[in-house]
């Protein structure tokens, strides 16, 4: 047990502390729009899935993706617009549902299904994202630049979507091939969970 919730909250802060740090520098104005998303779920994904082969349990990856939603809300804290932290942390429990829909399929079925798996979590996390944005306009007004029209629709959910996924299947295979190699000198403990906590509420704060 000790060392289940070990697991869950390292990976829980990791992915929190890359979403403060890799997720920032992705929104710099030099950085097109786009890529955020098109880096962040990749990476979402192949944490949820690696720390699901290690625990084997979905309620694990739903923790995990509570935690870094939870990081992620220490921005309420800074004069960050409340959308711009909001948003975030709902991107971030739809990508965790949407792959604990999926992550079966990932680990145990042949290499065409599991492209098939990562395409449709790709997908469909965005067309939720959309949905969500539909509210958001109904309640607030605002208008989400991919809501503007059916081109910009179909290109944030679908055009972007099956890219995200190729580049999840290439950071998710990448991973697993170095974790092999390393196996035997890779360890999560409490203490080694507890410093990723830390480092995630700095770069949080910080950035």
């Amino acid at each position: 047990m000790k060392k289940t919730v070990s697991i869950i909250v390292f990976y829980g802060a990791l992915w929190g502390a890359l979403e403060a740090s890799l997720g920032y520098l992705l929104q710099f104005p030099f950085v097109p729009h786009f890529l955020s998303g098109l880096v962040m779920f990749p990476i979402a994904l192949t944490l949820l899935v690696s720390a699901y082969t290690k625990v084997q349990s979905y309620k694990a990856m739903l923790a995990i993706g509570v935690i870094a939603a939870s990081i992620k809300a220490l921005n309420f804290l800074s004069p960050m617009h409340y959308w711009r932290t909001v948003n975030p942390m709902v991107a971030i429990i739809l990508e965790t549902l949407i792959v604990v829909a999926v992550v079966a399929v990932i680990v145990r079925k042949p290499m065409p299904q599991k492209i098939v798996a990562i395409t449709s979590a790709s997908v469909a996390w965005r067309l939720l994202y959309m949905a969500y944005m539909g509210g958001q306009f109904l309640t607030t007004g605002f208008v989400h630049e991919h809501l503007a029209s059916p081109i910009l629709f179909l290109e944030f959910v679908v055009v972007q979507g099956i890219f995200s996924a190729g580049l999840a299947v290439m950071v998710y295979y990448s991973y697993q091939f170095i974790v092999q190699r390393v196996r035997g000198f890779v360890y999560i403990q409490p203490s080694t969970a507890t410093a990723m906590v830390v480092l995630a509420i700095v770069l949080t704060v910080l950035l």
